[in-house]
């Protein structure tokens, strides 16, 4: 009967006041990331692309224009005239070819650009997942190991988060507007900061009472 009593006395080791506070806020972490994940891919990145397919269209109808103008004056000039028509055909097949490469470079940052919110956004739904699921495990004699596991899931997303972002504006791949260095630090600071406070007050080879 002793035995049994100093049993459920070993395996019920309180959870302490710093775990049940961290337990809450990596709660609350994972909540923000997977709002943030949904917000910037789906209110800040993918509206790019409408607005580039609306460009598309319009490059697209320029393109029928200048074309049917250039067949028609052809047809129509029966004269001579100081812009021979040899060297409008040179100018108007430029433009033409010209006009079809941003096309075609447009569909291609599209279809990139998508890939990229769409993966960023679920992998921050996947640490998501992971964090709520520390929550919950860093309140039992596992909370040690739940934390730290948190806190490099917070580090890799953030790692994730910037390679995302250069991917975006890098022109052979998102070709998004450029953003500044501080856009950057404010990155590491709000999604990695949370991440290194974890691996701090948990730090690898600090042993608690009781763990």
């Amino acid at each position: 009967m002793g035995a049994t009593t100093s049993g459920e006395t070993v395996s019920s080791t309180p959870i302490s006041l710093r775990d049940r506070m961290f337990a809450v806020l990596t709660a609350n972490v994972a909540m923000a990331f997977a709002l943030a994940g949904w917000y910037w891919a789906e209110k800040q990145v993918l509206p790019v692309n409408t607005a580039r397919v609306l460009e598309i269209h319009i490059l697209q109808t320029g393109l029928r224009i200048r074309t049917d103008h250039w067949n028609s004056g052809r047809m129509g000039a029966t004269g001579p005239s100081t812009d021979p028509v040899g060297r409008r055909k040179q100018d108007i097949t430029q433009d033409l070819k010209d006009t079809e490469q941003q096309i075609a470079a447009l569909t291609k940052q599209i279809g990139t650009t998508a890939v990229i919110a769409y993966a960023w956004k679920y992998l921050m739904y996947l640490a998501a997942a992971f964090l709520e699921v520390a929550a919950v495990l860093s309140t039992t004699h596992r909370g040690r190991r739940a934390h730290l596991a948190a806190g490099w899931v917070v580090l890799v997303s953030t790692i994730c988060t910037l390679v995302a972002m250069r991917l975006l504006v890098h022109p052979s791949f998102g070709g998004m507007e450029s953003l500044s260095i501080r856009s950057y630090l404010y990155i590491v600071l709000m999604q990695g900061g949370y991440g290194v406070i974890l691996l701090l007050a948990y730090r690898a080879g600090r042993k608690r009472p009781g763990f």
